[in-house]
């Protein structure tokens, strides 16, 4: 399919609608569409002609992510995406939101000048911007999504407020400033000449993927205040030794410490109700680990391919999801 016509009587398109039609050059959309969903296009490559009617008020998050053939598009204030920036660009005036996905793969940007006028940068906005050396974030933006500057590796630390959102640069031994709330997803992600990380008891959350990759990480005080610790947090941490699960945490996020071969004794504090899928998958090293009787939910491939885990005694009355543990590994319950 190289070309398509919306007719008339449509007034949506779904989301993932015509995502991946690298064939697809030209996509006329009648006045009658109201709404382009999530992701309706995405990774459509060879995409140059569309026009967006007046009729549409939304467009979803990373509706054209990957196609670099389209230019600007805004849609009531909003910055839907920017696919052929490059160099030093100056958002517009007046746009109050900067979508997911909105200047995704532009390896020939090299500087932004966000205006007053935002308030909100979505998710992996800038994400595989690689040549991105600087950018400024006024103090009207009150959100930010996770990853939003994933593998922009000239940009240096960037705090905003009370969130470190990248430290792209980060090695050795680091202290993160005190007054920071949240770790940002994807914030060290692949620093993997990073050794050893403080954090202060200002800490609230770490997200998604926010030390993914640090293959030479092996050491990291997460303070009490911590209540949340995202999906892929640790996920390849190979050199981590030890981690502290804060007394706070409910539950911990799948993949979480997925691939942390490094581990050999995890205390899962009091209080935490969950462990999520994948989230100590692949730690080959780990022999012991300490299961509270607040858990009530182990699911499916939480500790599969952990060789050395022989034994684990749980709770009564948790349950445990299929394959959540290696069939060698000896499960043995508390009597009620």
């Amino acid at each position: 399919m190289t070309s398509v016509v919306i007719p008339n009587n449509v007034t949506e398109i779904g989301h993932w609608a015509f995502a991946g039609c690298t064939a697809l050059v030209s996509a006329k959309l009648s006045d009658g569409v109201t709404k382009i969903g999530s992701r309706a296009f995405e990774r459509c490559t060879a995409l140059t002609d569309i026009k967006i009617p007046a009729s549409v008020t939304e467009i979803g998050d990373a509706a054209f992510e990957g196609c670099q053939h389209i230019s600007r598009i805004v849609v009531k204030k909003r910055l839907v995406c920017w696919n052929d920036a490059a160099g030093d660009i100056l958002v517009p005036n007046g746009i109050t939101a900067i979508q997911e996905s909105a200047f995704f793969g532009c390896t020939g940007l090299t500087s932004v000048t966000i205006p007053d006028s935002v308030r909100e940068i979505g998710p992996s906005a800038f994400y595989g911007c690689t040549n991105l050396a600087n950018v400024s974030i006024p103090d009207s933006v009150t959100e930010i999504g996770q990853c939003v500057f994933w593998e922009c590796r000239l940009l240096p630390r960037i705090v905003h407020k009370e969130i470190l959102i990248c430290w792209n640069d980060a090695k050795g031994d680091i202290i993160v400033p005190k007054g920071i709330k949240y770790v940002l997803g994807g914030a060290f992600a692949r620093c993997t000449s990073l050794t050893s990380v403080t954090m202060p008891n200002d800490v609230k959350e770490i997200g998604d993927l926010a030390f993914y990759g640090c293959t030479g990480l092996t050491d990291i005080s997460i303070p009490d205040s911590v209540e949340y610790i995202g999906c892929s947090a640790f996920n390849g941490c190979t050199s981590l030794k030890n981690i502290n699960i804060p007394d706070r945490m409910t539950k911990i996020e799948c993949f979480a410490f997925k691939g942390c071969t490094s581990l050999k004794n995890i205390i899962i504090p009091d209080g935490v109700t969950e462990i999520e899928a994948e989230a100590f998958e692949g730690c080959a090293n780990l022999t012991d680990i300490t299961i509270p009787d607040s858990m009530r939910y182990i699911c499916s491939n939480a500790f599969v391919h952990c060789p050395k885990l022989d034994k684990v005694t749980l709770p009564a009355r948790v349950q445990i999801y299929e394959k959540a543990f290696d069939e060698h590994t000896v499960l043995e319950r508390k009597k009620v």
